[in-house]
């Protein structure tokens, strides 16, 4: 009798992770979303919890209350920032969007235009998510809204204050070049497009804008000061960023603010009123020389009362112009 030759066993191999045929690292099959399928959903949190961690982040904030409070109390009794309108509302998202574009007319039309086009991409690309579309949508167009209601009875609608709703704004513009993906040229030009649009707003940034010259301003005036001379500022609050460079230079020149010191009425930006020239004219008294440093003067002296003043008692020795600074010397006639 013959036996048959009994077949060796062999050992089943367990693909490792440098095998490609691991499932971490093989792709998947005919489904892409699968791997994002079988993640875990995560449920929202409970009415309880969400209320426990709001109470959380407000206690974490309450050091900040009080003086939240008094600014916003200053804010409310007077401001500079003008009343909104519906150019000042474009502006912004236009900053939002590309701040200091170069050009206009034609060429800044187009680009607006096709910003608008890849927004609205991005909303056409969510339509089957309207929760997560409305989500977005909401982020950017509340603050929007509140700020522009808020300013209907005390002006605060400002860009600044709306810059993180960029957020959601780069957000749907990223999901309006999404569908771009399966068209490599396509999100090619795109990407080419957002990244030449920006290059030209940065380079007109860093070759064109002008920052106020208080390192100037304070410098000229650090040459020029002499034993006894007493420098005025007609917006209190100029005072801080001529104050960072003038100490610099470690002179001990008598610094005052018209219509008063910074800080002292509890006003952020006051007014020089005819009521406030008894006490301009106190300053000055028995002074030989006097600096005038006038800044944003349009609003905290509109009728130019302090220059007006210091005219009738002395004589104007020199006057120098700087980017948003006015520096003038009056002397003894």
């Amino acid at each position: 009798m013959s036996l048959a030759p009994t077949p060796l066993k062999t050992q089943e191999r367990k693909p490792t992770l440098l095998d490609p045929t691991h499932p971490i690292v093989s792709p998947p099959s005919d489904n892409s979303t699968a791997l994002f399928a079988s993640l875990p959903s995560f449920a929202p949190p409970s009415l309880s919890n969400w209320l426990i961690a709001q109470v959380g982040a407000f206690l974490l904030w309450s050091p900040w209350l009080a003086p939240f409070v008094i600014q916003s109390i200053g804010v409310y009794a007077e401001f500079w920032i003008p009343a909104p309108t519906l150019w000042t509302v474009i502006g912004a998202m236009q900053n939002l969007l590309s701040a200091f574009w170069p050009h206009h007319g034609m060429a800044g039309a187009l680009v607006w235009s096709m910003y608008a086009l890849w927004i609205a991409l991005g909303f056409n690309h969510l339509r089957r998510r309207p929760a997560i579309a409305f989500f977005l949508l909401a982020l950017l167009l509340t603050p929007f809204i509140g700020e522009w209601l808020v300013s209907l009875r005390r002006p605060i609608f400002y860009d600044r204050t709306l810059i993180w709703t960029t957020i959601p704004l780069y957000l749907l513009l990223a999901f309006g070049l999404a569908p771009l993906r399966f068209r490599p040229s396509l999100f090619f030009m795109g990407v080419v497009a957002l990244a030449a649009i920006q290059g030209a707003s940065l380079r007109e940034y860093y070759d064109n804008f002008q920052k106020e010259q208080w390192r100037e301003a304070a410098a000229y005036v650090a040459q020029h000061v002499q034993e006894g001379d007493l420098i005025l500022f007609n917006a209190t609050w100029v005072q801080i960023p001529f104050d960072f460079y003038y100490k610099a230079y470690h002179l001990p020149t008598e610094r005052r603010g018209v219509p008063v010191d910074l800080f002292d009425r509890g006003v952020l930006e006051p007014k020089m009123m005819e009521d406030d020239l008894p006490r301009l004219q106190s300053l000055v008294q028995n002074r030989k020389r006097v600096w005038l440093v006038y800044s944003h003067d349009w609003y905290t002296d509109p009728q130019k009362l302090i220059p007006t003043a210091l005219e009738e008692k002395f004589r104007l020795l020199d006057r120098r112009l700087f980017y948003g600074v006015d520096l003038r010397l009056y002397g003894a006639p």
